[in-house]
């Protein structure tokens, strides 16, 4: 600080000497002098008239001069990350090569004006805070000015509830749900709440061929409704595609290729001229292109049936071009644009959110006509986020069909040469793109680039984010459980809870065995408000493994209680390839204090179900879940309700019920994917309109959580520096319906078992402590670690990722 202080008072010209003399520092102080220039440079930067005054000083070129020659020593890392950092900052920010940023197709809302005001705790738009997966904190923050009156009133004297949370639906309403609750109805499902196969199933469970499954699913895709017209079925999707069933390490990430990638951003906005920017993919061209013809297509015509023929393009060289070929227009897809760079190299432009300009992260795309053995580069060029676990060991994965052809026909982690670093594209909107970026002056977009060597050549491939779970796949599943031979006195249905904005029939399944229902209690679980959280389904279809299997366990659950499940809360997301939200450009997850019944049916139904069940059935509703997946987090774990921990003075007026930490107690002895010190039990003000802390606080259940998996991988307990495939999400998924149980024991074994196990909150100070907001309040450089255990710490340089969350 000291330095820091001397630097500024000498003034910028004197700070930019010595920079560029650099190599004249004393060799023992070299590292840390230049890292302090660099920090007070970067931090003169983060101004308009900062990066004037350094660029008038030459700034730019003798931040050039010392990233093309910083010695390639491991402790000059963080100096060359930092000067990168500084030289982006001052660099004339380019305009993403896209027609516009907002998303390549749109939906038109109904009313959307009237319902934003009524919709927020804030009562002003924030659709881009993250509920509970702090996906999105480092980004879109509360307004500061806001958030600083809220905390400053007097709450003492506020009854919240009223405060924050309108009235709940009335009581005819409610009473329209009664066919939803055939368990209290001597187990009678209406017909007209039945979920509809898109195609009956003829066949037994488990008696099918796999070439009839196939068929199913083909036939099944066509049915959900879309947006733009899907131009196939994706291989993978139609296979019922898993993750390997081999352990998968986590990435180690060479430092040298962060350096090769700093200098070659670097290069690349000096020296543009030498880059091929050939568009070999555009979303808006082929969508224009189909629009064109179907005005002069007879609209009598019959839709074409979707199909996948790439078991026939296998092997087949596509001699028209001269480059990948790419393909998104499929389910879940999403891929703007396409530009390819060099011969090998290619810029993926993603599109954002229907709606939307934003929420860019999940892609899932095809790729194909590749040589084998060639290294090929993907840079995906238009990421939001200010860190990614592809800098801490994740890779993405991909599924190739000439494997499947083969017999082995698995989505495998692949990749090398990853890093997720800053570039020159900026985030600044355009004239007529949302203005909800007004905080974004300077800002930039972040590059996840990764190179991959095809093993076969001319094969079919797909890349994506994580293993995806499609709409139709939660249908088709759902399906097959109701063609199983279940236990005599096990009970399951699968009804439409309600319909999305654009007709797609969402399901609520109640399983439960059929004996002293008016004795049992409820466990309510949701999966996928976020649709690019695609591990929640695969943990969502553990749980579902688990309770209609055949363990006593399960048997003992069914006994205990009703499992009301929402297995996919946003369709219309996960259908369009979205990563955050639906139709309306909102985060479902924010909709909780107040949803609306048009434009958040699945929020406001799902809600209603919790009221009927406390209003008119006079259940109790033991443990409420919403299940996520985590992007810059590691292992699985939850985040709870302490009133010792909340926001508001009022609520430390009551003492915490002793069963709020009890089920993360439970699951980090059964789940060996859990991890009790990611756990916290924050009640923030900003999360209040979340899943979690709304049913929290409007139905008292103390037990209302949010589960995290993490999209990478784990850094304890049995799959330490690990990957979490699809087996081990689904092994998650069962493991927590062992530690559910447990909840059946008596109430003073479990308030025992939570006595022995008390101490674990203080010897974990991330389940106590206020969560750290400046984990991601520093836009991270060009790439993020302890570069150096000798170097003091340096928050603008060693971001912690595994801080408070």
């Amino acid at each position: 600080s000291n330095v820091i202080r001397l630097l500024r008072e000498s003034g910028l010209q004197r700070v930019l000497a010595i920079l560029d003399a650099w190599e004249k520092i004393e060799r023992r102080h070299q590292v840390k002098v230049i890292k302090a220039i660099l920090g007070t440079l970067s931090h003169v930067c983060d101004s308009k008239h900062g990066r004037k005054a350094v660029m008038s000083l030459n700034g730019m070129e003798i931040a050039q001069r010392f990233i093309q020659t910083c010695p390639a020593d491991k402790k000059f890392d963080s100096n060359l990350a930092s000067a990168t950092n500084v030289f982006l900052k001052c660099v004339s920010k380019g305009e993403l090569p896209v027609s516009s940023i907002r998303s390549a197709f749109t939906f038109q809302v109904p009313n959307k004006a009237d319902s934003e005001a009524s919709s927020d705790v804030s009562h002003k738009p924030t659709s881009g805070l993250d509920g509970d997966s702090s996906e999105d904190e480092g980004d879109d923050e509360v307004d500061e000015d806001e958030e600083d009156f809220e905390l400053s009133r007097d709450f003492k004297g506020i009854d919240l509830i009223s405060e924050y949370f309108p009235q709940r639906p009335r009581m005819e309403e409610l009473l329209k749900l009664e066919p939803l609750f055939p368990e209290l109805n001597n187990f009678h499902v209406p017909d007209v709440t039945r979920m509809k196969e898109a195609v009956p199933h003829t066949r037994k469970a488990g008696s099918s061929t796999p070439k009839e499954n196939r068929e199913h699913y083909l036939q099944a895709s066509n049915a959900p409704k879309s947006l733009i017209n899907f131009v196939k079925v994706a291989y993978p999707d139609m296979v019922a595609a898993f993750g390997s069933c081999l352990l998968e390490k986590l990435y180690e990430k060479d430092r040298k290729v962060c350096r090769s990638k700093a200098i070659a951003t670097v290069e690349r906005v000096l020296h543009p001229e030498i880059y091929m920017e050939r568009v070999v993919y555009d979303l808006d061209y082929l969508l224009e292109t189909e629009q064109s013809k179907m005005l002069i297509t007879s609209t009598e015509s019959p839709s074409r049936l979707l199909s996948n023929c790439d078991e026939k393009r296998v092997g087949k060289r596509d001699t028209t071009v001269s480059h990948l070929n790419f393909e998104s227009r499929f389910e879940s897809g999403n891929l703007r644009r396409v530009i390819q760079v060099s011969n090998s190299e290619y810029d993926l432009i993603l599109n954002a959110d229907v709606n939307s300009s934003h929420h860019h992260q999940w892609f899932y795309f095809e790729v194909s006509n590749m040589e084998a053995h060639t290294p090929y580069i993907f840079n995906i060029i238009n990421n939001e986020k200010p860190n990614s676990e592809f800098n801490f060991g994740m890779k993405p994965v991909m599924f190739s069909v000439q494997n499947a052809m083969n017999g082995c026909g698995f989505w495998i982690r692949t990749g090398y040469d990853i890093c997720y670093h800053k570039n020159h594209y900026s985030r600044v909107p355009k004239s007529h793109d949302n203005i909800r970026f007004k905080r974004s002056e300077n800002k930039c977009y972040y590059t996840a680039t990764f190179t991959v060597t095809f093993h076969h050549a001319y094969d079919v491939c797909y890349m994506a984010y994580h293993y995806p779970y499609t709409y139709t796949q939660l249908l088709d599943y759902h399906s097959q459980q109701e063609a199983r031979h279940l236990r005599s006195n096990t009970f399951f249905s699968n009804q439409v809870l309600c319909y999305t904005l654009n007709g797609n029939p969402v399901p609520l399944l109640t399983v439960t065995n059929m004996d002293n229902v008016q004795d049992k209690e409820v466990i309510f679980l949701t999966a996928r408000v976020h649709p690019g959280e695609s591990n929640s389904s695969w943990v969502m279809e553990g749980v579902l493994n688990f309770l209609l299997g055949s363990e006593p366990e399960a048997q003992l659950l069914l006994d205990k209680f009703i499992f009301k499940i929402v297995p996919m809360l946003n369709p219309e997301g996960v259908i369009h390839g979205n990563q955050r939200c639906g139709l309306t450009d909102e985060d479902l997850n924010r909709r909780w204090r107040a949803p609306d019944p048009t434009l958040h049916p699945t929020i406001y139904h799902a809600k209603a179900l919790l009221d009927y069940l406390t209003t008119i059935a006079k259940l109790k509703v033991r443990v409420f879940c919403d299940l996520h997946g985590h992007s810059r987090q590691k292992n699985v774990f939850m985040y709870g309700c302490s009133r010792m921990q909340s926001w508001w003075p009022g609520d430390k007026d009551l003492p915490d019920n002793p069963d709020f930490m009890l089920l993360p107690q439970l699951a980090q002895k059964y789940m060996k994917t859990f991890s009790l010190r990611d756990c916290h039990f924050l009640i923030e003000r900003a999360r209040e309109s979340t899943a979690r802390v709304a049913v929290w606080r409007q139905f008292n259940i103390p037990m209302s959580y949010t589960m995290e998996a993490s999209t990478c991988g784990c850094d304890q307990g049995k799959y330490k520096n690990k990957h979490l495939g699809t087996n081990q999400l689904m092994e998650s998924g069962e493991a927590f319906c062992f530690a559910l149980s447990y909840l059946v024991t008596p109430p003073e074994a479990a308030n025992s078992q939570q006595t022995l196990d008390s101490n674990r909150i203080e010897h974990h100070p991330r389940m106590v402590s206020e969560r750290s907001l400046g984990d991601f309040s520093q836009e991270v450089v060009f790439w993020s670690e302890d570069l150096d255990d000798d170097l003091d710490s340096d928050d603008d340089l060693d971001l912690d990722l595994y801080g408070p969350m």
